[in-house]
């Protein structure tokens, strides 16, 4: 059941902004598969490609911001996603609350652009999340664990 209304920017738009036909494509890809996890309620991986490793797809946020606010909210503590992946995308800072509320246990960004306030949000996400095991930036996988310590040395 689509219960969402932000539009998908067609390809032809993007090209009419300066984006190569590939570029285009994959920027209506993308926001295709935003939709499908704004609607899909029992998905346990969420994946958005941007472009291929490497690349990043640069996009107005300003015609974006309307389908990431609809991502957001629609996955916002949404507990049955446990693996996030992200490649090729300048992510919004906003991302990091969603994923906070999710319960992940494995974020995968590969490529992805995210700015000082987004390195900043990071970094608070990671401190304040408990579920989170493993990390992926660019391809490194970062196991995360917590030492159990006895409550009492005799």
């Amino acid at each position: 059941m689509n219960r969402h209304n932000s539009q998908i920017i067609p390809a032809s738009q993007w090209i009419s902004i300066g984006y190569t036909e590939d570029d285009a494509q994959k920027m209506e890809k993308l926001q295709n598969d935003m939709k499908k996890y704004c609607d899909e309620d029992d998905t346990t991986k969420v994946e958005l490609l941007g472009v291929e490793i490497g690349d990043q797809i640069y996009h107005d946020y300003g015609w974006m911001i309307p389908l990431w606010t609809e991502l957001f909210d629609a996955l916002h503590g949404r507990t049955s996603v446990e693996k996030v992946n992200i490649s090729g995308i300048k992510l919004p800072v906003s991302i990091f609350p969603t994923l906070q509320s999710m319960d992940l246990n494995h974020l995968g960004l590969y490529a992805t652009i995210i700015g000082v306030d987004g390195f900043h949000a990071l970094s608070t996400f990671l401190g304040e999340n408990s579920s989170l095991k493993y990390l992926t930036l660019g391809g490194d996988t970062i196991t995360i664990f917590q030492l159990l310590l006895p409550c009492h040395m005799h």
